[in-house]
């Protein structure tokens, strides 16, 4: 009973689900070079809220590769 079993779920397990098209297409950047990420500041004492009070494009970034600080 057990080896029917798993027989029968070996072959019902790999019948693929056909792929649906997407309900909207994913947003394009208009930028030949763009740059994107996600992630969270954390502090070493406590936490701390970083963000910007308007929404758009960075423009410049003031920071160097491989910055200083404690840990590195």
């Amino acid at each position: 009973m057990l080896i029917a079993f798993a027989l029968n779920f070996l072959i019902h397990s790999k019948t693929r689900i056909p792929e649906r098209p997407l309900p909207i297409q994913p947003a394009v950047s208009p930028f030949p070079n763009t740059v994107a990420g996600a992630g969270m500041v954390e502090a070493e004492t406590e936490n701390i809220s970083v963000g910007s009070p308007v929404a758009g494009v960075v423009v410049e970034v003031l920071a160097k590769v491989g910055p200083k600080g404690k840990g590195r």
